[in-house]
């Protein structure tokens, strides 16, 4: 039997902070060590379009959880390596279309554990800054992986991961028991800031009550980061132009996957 992805739902209820870009890096640099599939649940379809993916297509993430069209003929090909499933505006009537058909919770589970036998390594989950059905879909078929959490050193972004925590903690008791938190990442931080330093220590407390970890590695703010976003120009393009941007996402993955190893 062929061994399921690591899959990794990027997650947070607060808008803003790097959920988006932080998918993209870490879909565009896993591509670099193994074969994956991006999953886009967002209306906005942000992730798809950073990706190089085309978000207004009828063959989408809705369809295939709707049962229309299978996942295979969904998945667009960005490179060999890359796949993303699209999200579209769809995807914002899906709880409206469902809501009389008893959906299930682990239909996205059901969607993805057959894509292991397609050679998938890792699955990246971006999800909508809303607390809904999309995540509690996402956060069921979160298996051998874990929650990754991007966090702003603001107010709101921490409102947000408490939140988020107790629908992770229904979604564990109620759907998928295996799901757990990676760890909180912070994003567009500046480290040497008073502020940067408060909220490294707040969320630090936050990791800790979800059993979970602050990442060593954070995420700089660099003015490339959102130039790749809306270009869906790859980040391993910019290793002359933005050397450190590169190296935060590859450290990040690499702890990511110490992280993940040291779970088996």
């Amino acid at each position: 039997m062929s061994k399921q992805p690591n899959t990794f739902v990027i997650a947070n209820q607060k808008g803003g902070v790097g959920k988006t870009v932080t998918s993209m890096g870490l879909a565009q640099l896993l591509s670099k060590r193994g074969k994956v599939l991006a999953i886009d649940l967002d209306p906005q379809g942000h992730l798809t379009m950073a990706l190089g993916g085309d978000k207004y297509t009828d063959k989408g993430a809705f369809e295939v959880l709707t049962k229309k069209i299978s996942v295979e003929e969904a998945v667009q090909i960005v490179t060999d390596t890359l796949h993303v499933l699209p999200g579209t505006i769809a995807l914002s009537n899906f709880e409206r279309e469902t809501m009389d058909a008893g959906i299930n919770h682990r239909l996205l589970k059901f969607v993805i554990e057959p894509l292991a036998y397609i050679g998938y390594d890792f699955i990246v989950i971006d999800t909508p800054p809303a607390l809904g059905l999309l995540n509690t879909l996402a956060l069921t078929a979160c298996k051998n992986g874990g929650i990754i959490i991007p966090a702003f050193p603001d107010r709101f972004s921490e409102d947000g991961i408490r939140e988020l925590w107790e629908t992770i903690s229904v979604a564990k008791e109620y759907t998928n028991q295996e799901l757990r938190v990676l760890g909180i990442l912070l994003t567009n931080h500046n480290p040497q800031t008073n502020l940067g330093q408060i909220y490294m220590e707040n969320y630090q407390e936050l990791a800790e009550m979800m059993d979970a970890r602050l990442f060593r590695t954070f995420i700089r703010r660099n003015i490339k980061l959102a130039e790749a976003a809306s270009t869906g120009r790859p980040l391993d393009s910019y290793e002359k132009e933005a050397p450190k941007l590169l190296e935060d996402y590859n450290n990040l993955i690499d702890e990511i996957l110490e992280y993940i190893k040291e779970g088996e």
